[in-house]
Parts: C-alpha cells; sequence; structure tokens
C-alpha cells in the first residue's frame, strides 16, 4: 500500500496557515489565463480497504477491487393497464425531482453555507461514521468509499474541495478527480485543469433533518451518493433519500472564516 503524502498547509488571501490542528489541506485553486489550476503534484492514493468485524470484535482489513453491485432490473408490466402504469410513474417521477430541485435550490443554512467555492470539507457517512475517500483499488483505478477516517487531522485523501456553482449545486474534487454519478455507479472523472466541465460533475445538495447533506447528480436525477454500513458504496440507482446517503459536513479548511464542525454529536 503506498504511504500517504500529505499536502503542505495552503496560505490564505491574508497570508495566514489555517488554524490549529486543520494543518495539511490540499491547497486550493490559482486563477491563471488558462483556467484553474491545481498545485502540487499528483498525490499517491492509498489501497482500498474493506473493514469487516468478525465474532469477538475482531476488526479485520481485507485488500479488494472495486465493486459495482448491479441493481436489480425493474419488474415489467405488461399489457395497456401495464403500460399507462408505466407513464403514470414516470409522470410522478419527473413532478417529485423538480419539486425536490426547487427545494434544495432554495434551501438555507450553516451546514450549506460551508460549501463555498474554495472550502475544504470532509463528509462523514451517518451510515457507517466513517468519510468519503478517494482510494486506489488493485488495478490502480481510483474509487470511492465511505471508510475513511474521522479523528484527527484527516488525510489528503478523505477531503473534497468544494466549486460552488449557486442554488446549492456544486462541484466536489480531491486533486482534479471530480465526484460523480454515471449509469447508477458513484464514481469519479479525472479533469485536468483548464477543462470545461458538463453537468456530469454538478451536483445538487439537500439538507436533511437540519443536520445533514444528501448528495444528487444534476444529470442522473433521483440518484444520491449512498454508503454502506460497512464502508463499501451503494449504488446510486438504489439510493434514495434513506439514512445511506446522509453526510455530516466537518470543515477542514476554509479561506473566508473560522473552521467550524456540523457533526452531529454521537
Amino acid at each position: 500500500m503506498a504511504e500517504k503524502q500529505p499536502y503542505p498547509p495552503p496560505q490564505n488571501p491574508q497570508g495566514q496557515p489555517p488554524p490549529p490542528g486543520y494543518g495539511a489541506p490540499p491547497p486550493p485553486y490559482q486563477e491563471q489565463a488558462s483556467g484553474p489550476v491545481y498545485a502540487g503534484p499528483p498525490p499517491s492514493y492509498p489501497s482500498q480497504m474493506q473493514h469487516q468485524v468478525v465474532a469477538g470484535g475482531t476488526t479485520i482489513i481485507v485488500q479488494q477491487g472495486p465493486t459495482r453491485p448491479a441493481a436489480p432490473p425493474p419488474k415489467q408490466k405488461k399489457g395497456l393497464f401495464g403500460s399507462l402504469m408505466k407513464e403514470v410513474d414516470k409522470v410522478a417521477s419527473t413532478v417529485t425531482n423538480e419539486i425536490n430541485d426547487l427545494v434544495g435550490q432554495n434551501t438555507t443554512g450553516a451546514i450549506l453555507n460551508q460549501f463555498q467555492t474554495g472550502n475544504v470539507v470532509q463528509l462523514v457517512s451517518r451510515t457507517s461514521g466513517r468519510s468519503l475517500q478517494v482510494v486506489a483499488a488493485v488495478n490502480g483505478q481510483l474509487v470511492v468509499d465511505g471508510a475513511g477516517p474521522t479523528q484527527g487531522q484527516p488525510p489528503f485523501n478523505a477531503v473534497w474541495t468544494v466549486v460552488a456553482e449557486g442554488k446549492n449545486q456544486i462541484r466536489l474534487h480531491n486533486n482534479n478527480n471530480f465526484l460523480t454519478i454515471i449509469n447508477g455507479q458513484t464514481a469519479l472523472i479525472n479533469m485536468p485543469p483548464g477543462t470545461v466541465q458538463g453537468i456530469e460533475t454538478k451536483l445538487q445538495l439537500h439538507l436533511m433533518s437540519g443536520q445533514y447533506v444528501i448528495i444528487e447528480s444534476m444529470k442522473e436525477q433521483g440518484r444520491y451518493v449512498g454508503v454502506m454500513p460497512d464502508g463499501s458504496l451503494k449504488p446510486a440507482s438504489s439510493t434514495g433519500r434513506e439514512i445511506n446517503s446522509h453526510f455530516a459536513v466537518k470543515l477542514v479548511y476554509s479561506p473566508y472564516a473560522a473552521v467550524t464542525s456540523t457533526v452531529p454529536p454521537k
């Protein structure tokens, strides 16, 4: 497993380092004529692990490759009645998505205010109690899981840099590896500096229970980033607004204000 390489602590616009205890976040964007540039060389990501608790409370760690569990095929409705019901379901789903988007775009709150451009956040799964992180699979591919650390200074691979688009719509990246949902699966897309990005990396935030956020794909509406209790990903195609999609937010670094946290007390 490759050794983790922490980032050097960035400086804010006033030249001050991050507050004590929050060093080593990734460097912020540097605006240049060719577009935003991410400073620093690409880091070496740790290998993907699966944490399993066996009898007696012993924790074993098993290295594994990326898993992509397939969503169960939808039941086919036959005949005229089935066709009508299919259209009704489609219309109902569209209306629900539009209502959810309207609410999500106009919601305000302290948690959502943490998603400002340049902020670095850690996302803690309500289901696994661990953070959303980027790891390297056995084939070298970078993947996401919900088994990252939450105690102490977060490692570089378990934090996300925010690009705000307005209306609680954002992009989240770790060293230019952008969080996305593709064909119903949570994944990463590497976007080199200066790349013009489309809707595939655009995410809609929704506030849940006043203390969690859920992350919805703007391209594949109704599909959310989800985590299982063991830290593995839940297919986005099978994830709704249940607790699998809920994330507490820890603000690791901000160039705008003092560091705060919204992780709910246990």
